[in-house]
């Protein structure tokens, strides 16, 4: 019993952590972004997408697993939803595609420069926030990500031992996608701007991480913490 309550409290404190830096992020930044985009009218679909995966990525997803399920909508339903809506939201971010075609030359496309010059002068911020590369990269990144958070997603209500592996994917793809890349193309490692735009959200989704590894140690832990499903009343009903 006590072993199952220390458990219990710290997988809460580590999605109240998680949710915490999630806010912090949110306050510090995301809202700044999104005035700024409104205000210079730069509130394009992909920078929609962009502004709403921070609020799925870093707010929603840990707020499920704070509090109880919510009517019918069940604790590991609104997280599934998290993942995928988090993913498309990723997916969203590649339409600037959409917007180079219509509006500049189509041999431009092969051309790193011009697309870093569309990006910039568009406002476009995904790809140079989130992955710390203006390159054509940061857009197959957004595909490969958010291919990843939508079959966390559909996947997550399954095995604990699968969930758990998506959940650790992302974060490792979270981080090791902009490394590789900036030491392979650029020979450094992480930009101070990109540690600024994401050094909050990524503490926030490593604190979540370690809450689902967590739960996931035990079949039991499991079904509490991720399903909200109480699993120690009767074994505490038989001690009484």
């Amino acid at each position: 019993m006590e072993n199952s309550f220390t458990q219990r409290y710290t997988f809460k404190f580590l999605m109240v952590l998680s949710l915490i830096c999630g806010f912090i992020f949110f306050y510090m930044n995301n809202i700044d972004f999104i005035s700024a985009a409104i205000e210079y009218g730069k509130m394009n679909i992909p920078n929609i997408g962009y502004a709403f995966l921070r609020i799925f990525g870093g707010l929603f997803i840990p707020i499920v697993f704070i509090v109880p399920s919510m009517f019918e909508f069940g604790r590991i339903k609104l997280a599934r939803i998290g993942f995928i809506a988090y993913g498309i939201c990723h997916l969203i971010t590649a339409l600037w595609i959409v917007y180079f075609l219509f509006t500049q030359p189509s041999a431009d496309f092969f051309s790193g420069d011009k697309i870093a010059e569309f990006l910039t002068e568009g406002g476009f911020v995904y790809s140079i926030t989130f992955w710390d590369t203006y390159s054509f990269t940061g857009t197959v990144f957004s595909i490969i990500y958010g291919i990843a958070a939508i079959y966390t997603g559909i996947y997550f209500d399954k095995d604990k031992s699968t969930a758990k592996s998506l959940v650790a994917l992302l974060f490792a793809l979270r981080i090791l996608l902009p490394l590789f890349n900036n030491i392979f193309t650029q020979d450094r490692i992480f930009s101070l701007f990109w540690l600024t735009n994401n050094s909050l959200e990524i503490a926030s989704q490593l604190l979540f991480t370690l809450g689902i590894l967590l739960a996931g140690v035990s079949d039991y832990t499991w079904t509490e913490f991720v399903w909200d499903q109480l699993v120690f009343v009767e074994n505490e009903d038989s001690e009484q």
